[in-house]
């Protein structure tokens, strides 16, 4: 279970508080959009320019993240092994990518993340 707080992108907006539960066949070896700041694709809204995705990933699979620019990713493992790019990560490690254009994502063994797209 995660709590995750993210500052607004405006100044005295109205904290809000949603919860939405993803089926594990919507993030199973795919990135799963589930808080924009559009809502799009029935993802939570937020006040502020950033995309988070889940994922489940099994042993051996792969998903590829094009990074725009003027952006980073962070990516928080919940359980699992992953590497990104040439770097391992066991739970609980996370890792901030800027300045790379494709992020390849593979999992080592049955693994679950967040993937957060921001300025």
């Amino acid at each position: 279970l995660f709590q995750i707080w993210i500052q607004p992108d405006t100044m005295g907006v109205k904290p809000g508080y949603t919860q939405q539960s993803f089926r594990r066949e919507e993030k199973l070896n795919t990135l799963r959009l589930i808080v924009s700041k559009d809502g799009r694709e029935d993802s939570q809204k937020i006040h502020q320019d950033a995309d988070i995705y889940a994922s489940i990933l099994e042993p051996g699979k792969a998903v590829e993240f094009k990074l725009r620019p003027e952006r980073g990713v962070w990516i928080q493992l919940a359980d699992g092994q992953l590497d990104v790019n040439g770097t391992t990560l066991i739970a609980g490690d996370g890792l901030a990518v800027q300045d790379e254009a494709l992020l390849k994502i593979t999992a080592n063994r049955e693994t679950e993340f967040l993937l957060f797209d921001m300025p």
